[in-house]
């Protein structure tokens, strides 16, 4: 009796052993097809019992459960929002005051939806930049003769301006405070009349101008284009600094723009800030630059 049973138990467990098996062929796992024969892991079972044998139910897989919510998508979106700093804008007057060129500047950027802090250069220090969050620099046209400004506190700004990484556009008297700023750059009256003659006996450039562009340039232009923007002023940059490349010039100012060769540095005699309707150039330029402050800003 004990023989009889443990014959049955050994035969149930070879049928099993061969359902299991069955299966599995079914399942196409590690299976070799020769004919109506399946070989599974080197054991010959017969197509049929695979046909024959009990089918199993249908898995449904839950693809929600491996998908974000909407929580983790709205963290990966804020992941690669785009940063944006407000611009600083440098006022280069001799005077602390906020008002004339550098609250038209800061005007004009926040009117292209961008915030501003303007700061007097003499308070702009290396210790100041240390603690600086902003996507650009622009630096302000001025009233006074560059003679006229404290050495030490025209020299410290240099520093600054020489050890930044950020972007910077100099308008007017910052273009020719750039100049100042590297070597061979040299800054004087466009020309001296007789007293009582032109602007304070000496020539000025005013109004809406045409400037030449010489060469191509992301933010100032095409080569061989104009633009019509607006001119105040009776100093100009004389001898671009070594560095520089002359952008941009009329019959009046040969040094109309320059750029950095190395470095996102810019310097434009005439006000981009400045625009309107009928002359619309100043405005593309300056949008470009902040455009570029805040793509270099990300990118970087």
């Amino acid at each position: 009796m004990k023989k009889f049973s443990s014959l049955v138990l050994i035969s149930l467990q070879v049928l099993v052993t061969v359902a299991v098996l069955a299966s599995t062929c079914c399942a196409g796992a590690q299976s070799q097809h020769s004919g109506g024969v399946t070989l599974v892991d080197n054991i010959i079972v017969n197509e049929e019992m695979c046909n024959a044998s009990t089918s199993q139910p249908e898995t449904v897989l839950d693809i929600s459960a491996t998908l974000p919510g909407e929580s983790a998508i709205e963290e990966s979106v804020a992941e690669v929002e785009t940063v944006i700093y407000p611009f600083l804008v440098v006022n280069m007057n001799l005077s602390s005051g906020t008002t004339g060129s550098p609250t038209r500047i800061a005007d004009a950027v926040e009117s292209l939806g961008y915030e501003t802090t303007i700061e007097h250069y003499a308070a702009v220090t290396s210790e100041y930049m240390d603690e600086l969050l902003a996507s650009g620099i622009i630096l302000s046209g001025q009233g006074s003769p560059w003679d006229d400004y404290p050495e030490e506190e025209l020299d410290q700004f240099k520093n600054v301006i020489r050890e930044t990484s950020l972007p910077v556009l100099g308008i007017c008297g910052g273009h020719q405070f750039l100049a100042l700023t590297y070597d061979g750059g040299t800054v004087d009256r466009i020309e001296r009349l007789e007293p009582g003659e032109g602007y304070d006996g000496c020539r000025r450039e005013y109004g809406y101008c045409e400037v030449r562009i010489n060469t191509n340039d992301a933010i100032i232009g095409d080569a061989e284009s104009s633009i019509m923007v607006f001119e105040s002023h009776y100093d100009e940059v004389k001898t671009a600094p070594d560095i520089f490349e002359i952008v941009a010039a009329n019959e009046l100012c040969e040094v109309q723009a320059m750029r950095h060769s190395e470095l996102p540095i810019y310097g434009v005699q005439f006000h981009p800030e400045i625009w309107e309707e009928s002359f619309p150039d100043g405005r593309g330029i300056l949008e470009r630059f902040l455009e570029f402050c805040v793509d270099n800003l990300n990118n970087n």
